[in-house]
């Protein structure tokens, strides 16, 4: 898959510093890689890294490749290489990454099992989850724990025989039988929640609510209280500090007012223009499939290399 129209004005030496814009990019967007769940089903921090070692090894491929013949032009990228070759290099980050696969590994068949949090969701924790039949929903997990102590990959560790004597613990909360309830309105039925994500989302919108009235995010009653900017409306007490800000007026009231609107307006206006907003065709060139292997058949060796 390639974007031509991406390129196509651009200069051919350019290639290579647009492509490292472009890779940098990609990888940082492995932060917003998730569901809207949070960890552990979402592992934002591990697709970075793992977006890390895949840039990195693309890099290698081409990066001594020179579209227009130059090698100075490929300077960027040999110097974005060489900075994430020591995150690639870190014997320490890449066990716990290998660690992590594995449990992840374990942790998303055990919610498959349990259809918990899926991953085709698109609402986050405010998912009311699907209907389920709850007899096939515990013969999936019945599977699970004999695959878990029956594998001696598994069965040995001791953070495998937590999590199964926690799922034994609460085995019969889990597949409670739904209850049949008599109502004003009748009888209904009541499913027993297997998570407290009911109670989870209240609070949730508790605290939304509350920030919009207050402002603030928090909603400890001592935080409530407190100015965000607490230590430097402190610092106005300070004669030293104030002279500097004031600059030869007597109060704030006039200093504020030598303020440029039209100088404010003038720097908001750039700030749209700022380099940290992605163009819309880097955006869409990173979010599409295949984003590697379109940066790769970018660079073709030139007749001479050839």
């Amino acid at each position: 898959m390639s974007h031509p129209d991406l390129f196509a004005p651009v200069h051919v030496g350019k290639i290579p510093l647009i492509s490292t814009y472009a890779l940098i990019q990609w990888i940082l967007e492995g932060k917003n890689q998730g569901h809207g769940y949070g960890f552990p089903f979402d592992r934002v921090h591990a697709a970075l890294t793992e977006r890390i070692h895949a840039a990195y090894a693309a890099i290698a491929r081409f990066k001594k490749v020179y579209p227009s013949g130059n090698w100075r032009d490929n300077k960027p990228l040999w110097k974005l290489s060489r900075y994430l070759e020591d995150v690639c290099d870190d014997k320490i980050l890449r066990k716990a990454l290998e660690r992590l696969r594995s449990k992840a590994g374990v942790f998303d068949r055990l919610r498959d099992a349990m259809r918990i949090a899926p991953e085709t969701g698109s609402k986050g924790l405010n998912s009311d989850g699907a209907n389920e039949d709850m007899h096939a929903i515990e013969s999936n997990v019945k599977r699970f724990r004999q695959k878990l102590t029956s594998d001696p990959q598994y069965a040995g560790q001791g953070h495998y025989k937590k999590m199964v004597a926690q799922i034994d613990k609460y085995w019969d909360r889990l597949f409670a039988d739904p209850i049949l309830v008599n109502t004003p309105k009748g009888k209904v039925t009541v499913y027993p929640q297997r998570t407290n994500n009911i109670m989870e989302r209240f609070f949730r919108d508790f605290k939304r609510g509350d920030r919009k009235k207050t402002g603030n995010i928090s909603v400890n009653r001592m935080l409530q209280a407190m100015l965000a900017d607490t230590p430097l409306v402190r610092n106005l007490k300070n004669p030293e500090y104030l002279n500097i800000l004031l600059d030869g007026c007597p109060n704030l009231e006039q200093r504020f007012a030598r303020i440029d609107a039209q100088a404010v307006r003038e720097q908001l206006n750039k700030a749209k223009n700022a380099p940290e907003k992605i163009p819309a065709k880097i955006k869409r060139l990173i979010a599409g499939p295949g984003f590697l292997e379109t940066i790769a058949g970018l660079f073709k060796k030139p007749a001479w290399q050839a």
